[in-house]
């Protein structure tokens, strides 16, 4: 396998350069996914399986892995990215008419490369470029890209979700037992996170991150999982690393420990662990894993806060600090996409107070408009056009049906608002950015200071709402001015072209 000790190996993780391990040591930390099985699945039903993904995702491993049962006559490119354009479409043609399986790896941008030129002549083209472009489905259309159709399919291993429970417990399994294979100053971190509380409360941490739409590739969980262990790869000799619980949100880099990071404990108030905790007052019988003695906190702020760390993962009381919330947004992408809470209500609330940071209406859309006359920001809004949230739809994504046994407990990174008479293409986008700039602008008074990119698209969302909408030849015109949130309602005769005070004679 390799000369490498299991301390050794597990350093090389948690600098994420597992693509240098022998293959010897790949297989060993495999972690097996639904995916594999729709390769092969494919593959026997003489299907042309296209895998892409992210650097890292495992494109190629993946193959390897699924490659012992495939037909005998299945042939396996593991690397497309060096072939042709013409001679790609080729080679995809010819397993498409003669009906003999092909799996092949390739990064999504070359072969849409490849396939835009000929997607009006073959069938799979289109069908595969509508897959990459147009991976989730809004509504009942099931048979839209479907293999069946045309004979290929592509495996997109960014829907995978890396995640899940079962595999981050084990991707857990595997790591801590290289680190428990010999006596090394990391192996008290491996004892405690085989703990099954440890286990849970990191899975829950873990799937609240994917649940806001984050892709983690495997390489990223096996790297921040072999942090937990080693603190990163200085941690040498016989110097014990710090605990899991304080690497689970020091010093770690990439993409996966930023967003866990957003979720640290010490970020969340929870007065009355917090006050035990603080005060030493906390007893044994309140820790759910034997483990030594710690120093105590002597109300110190730095020792607090590895304790908090600390409670969140070994506490009675730790789980208080992931169900308290820690991100409005995320809270609120929660929102939109459960039906069970009125998610048409919460995007327009979030919307009416955009605009009007005073606003506490959530059952009426108001759609404000303005007019620039030059780069300055607007300092008057006028509207005269409401609509019920009734008549909206919060349009969750998901993947086609024939893709979801490949990839279960898949999280979209967005929710669509739309009328219910709009094709969703037509709707706003609501995704983590957005929202988030929507809730900046709920916080603060005045338009100037709302962010120009989500007061662009949610106008040019009015725009189109409003093209469905006519008012009668007298309405009622409401007027905000944008840094006091004052209004005033003035009334319009279009036909007289005259102005009238409101609940007066037009």
């Amino acid at each position: 396998m390799s000369d490498k000790t299991g301390a050794d190996t597990i350093r090389q993780l948690a600098r994420a350069v597992n693509e240098h391990f022998p293959d010897a040591l790949l297989r060993k930390l495999h972690i097996k996914t639904p995916v594999e099985g729709e390769i092969i699945f494919n593959a026997q039903k003489k299907n042309v399986v296209i895998v892409t993904g992210n650097p890292g995702d495992g494109k190629t491993h993946v193959i390897r892995r699924a490659e012992p049962e495939f037909p005998k006559k299945t042939n396996v490119v593991r690397d497309a990215n060096e072939i042709e354009g013409d001679e790609l479409v080729r080679l995809i043609q010819g397993a498409v008419s003669d009906r003999t399986p092909l799996v092949m790896a390739i990064n999504e941008g070359i072969l849409l490369q490849a396939l835009h030129p000929v997607e009006g002549r073959y069938a799979w083209a289109k069908n595969l470029v509508g897959s990459l472009l147009h991976p989730y489905r809004y509504g009942d259309d099931d048979h839209r890209n479907h293999p069946e159709k045309t004979g290929a399919v592509v495996l997109d291993l960014t829907h995978r979700n890396n995640l899940a429970g079962e595999v981050v417990e084990a991707v857990l399994d595997k790591v801590t037992a290289l680190a428990l294979s010999e006596t090394t100053p990391m192996s008290e971190n491996a004892r405690r996170l085989q703990d099954s509380t440890v286990k849970e409360r990191l899975c829950r941490l873990l799937d609240r991150v994917a649940r806001t739409g984050f892709h983690a590739t495997m390489r990223d969980l096996l790297g921040f999982i072999a942090h937990l262990l080693c603190g990163g790869e200085d941690e040498i000799g016989d110097v014990p690393p710090r605990p899991y619980y304080v690497n689970a949100f020091v010093d770690g880099e990439g993409p996966l420990f930023d967003a866990v990071r957003r979720l640290d404990p010490v970020r969340v108030p929870s007065p009355f662990l917090d006050d035990r905790l603080f005060e030493d007052e906390d007893a044994l019988d309140e820790w759910l894993v034997d483990a030594p003695e710690e120093s105590p906190c002597g109300r110190n702020l730095v020792n607090f806060t590895t304790r908090k760390r600390r409670a969140f993962f070994e506490h009675k009381k730790g789980l208080e600090l992931l169900r308290n919330g820690h991100n409005d947004v995320q809270d609120i992408l929660q929102q939109l996409r459960d039906a069970g809470e009125s998610p048409e209500r919460v995007a327009v609330g979030l919307l009416n107070r955009f605009f009007d940071s005073s606003s506490r209406v959530s059952d009426m859309l108001t759609l404000w408009v303005a007019h620039r006359y030059h780069a300055r920001p607007v300092r008057y809004l006028a509207a005269n056009v409401e609509i019920s949230a009734g008549e909206f739809e919060v349009r969750v994504p998901r993947l086609p049906k024939h893709l979801e046994s490949a990839f279960p407990q898949h999280y979209g990174d967005h929710v669509v608002f739309a009328h219910r008479d709009m094709e969703t293409g037509e709707g706003l986008v609501m995704d983590e950015r957005l929202v988030g700039q929507l809730l900046d602008g709920d916080r603060t008074s005045g338009l100037g200071v709302r962010d120009p990119e989500a007061y662009a698209k949610v106008s040019s969302f009015y725009d189109r709402l409003s093209r469905g909408s006519r008012s009668g030849p007298s309405s009622t015109v409401r007027i905000l001015r944008s840094d006091t949130m004052q209004q005033v309602q003035v009334g319009v005769n279009a036909e007289k072209r005259s102005y009238f005070i409101p609940g007066g004679i037009a």
